[in-house]
């Protein structure tokens, strides 16, 4: 269910954002480096990950077993530098980060 609307708002931000700048996201969001630092922006997940982890040279093994069957969770782990936007982001009734992070709460 909440797939299907982050999946909605993902289209829709799309269609919104300049040409030159969804490249640039979508460059980002594809070319994770294993020796960048990534947040992990969404809620506690227990025995899992830390609401604000970050990793450096990597994610541990648990969390990409995780992420491999959990699609919102990938998308709330990303490169420091996004950080501030993510988290503004999460306050957004709407966005793709907060229906990602609703999905995550209710463990789907």
């Amino acid at each position: 269910m909440i797939e299907n609307e982050i999946e909605t708002a993902e289209k829709t931000e799309v269609i919104g954002r300049k040409a030159d700048t969804k490249k640039k996201e979508d460059s980002k969001k594809k070319d994770l480096k294993p020796s960048e630092t990534l947040v992990y922006c969404g809620p506690t997940i227990k025995g899992i990950v830390q609401q604000y982890a970050h990793f450096n040279n990597g994610i541990p093994e648990r969390l990409k077993d995780y992420v491999a069957n959990h699609k919102a969770v990938e998308r709330l782990l990303v490169p420091i530098e996004d950080f501030v936007e993510v988290k503004r982001n999460l306050q957004v009734k709407g966005t793709v980060e907060s229906l990602s992070y609703i999905s995550i709460e209710k463990g789907e």
